[in-house]
């Protein structure tokens, strides 16, 4: 993850981008993850995931699932699922404390 520095409440916020290969035989599929989180006043920090298409392709595949978990694998929110020509989907806002454990499924079909 990338600190960035600003003036704003936004001071210690951290994103990271990452590019996914799907894996898939018939061609290649692939998705770019992108993860910002801001850390609140009261020693949480808020978490925004977003997928996109790689450079040069305009939309997502369809059928793209998007999933957070918590450390013992229990839905933190519903799967957010791509449909033909979506060019991003997101997982609603979610505030978590400090050091809290969590993970993201991303699947396809």
């Amino acid at each position: 993850m990338k600190s960035q520095n600003g003036d704003n409440n936004q001071e210690n916020m951290m994103t990271a981008a990452k590019s996914i290969d799907l894996g898939i035989k018939l061609g290649s599929q692939s998705i770019v993850l992108l993860m910002a989180c801001v850390p609140t006043r009261d020693d949480k920090i808020t978490v925004t995931v977003q997928n996109y298409p790689p450079q040069g392709e305009n939309y997502l595949p369809p059928n793209l699932k998007l999933t957070a978990l918590d450390g013992d694998d229990n839905l933190i929110q519903d799967t957010v699922i791509s449909r033909n020509y979506d060019n991003c989907i997101q997982l609603k806002r979610f505030t978590a404390p400090h050091g809290v454990k969590f993970s993201l499924e991303i699947s396809l079909n």
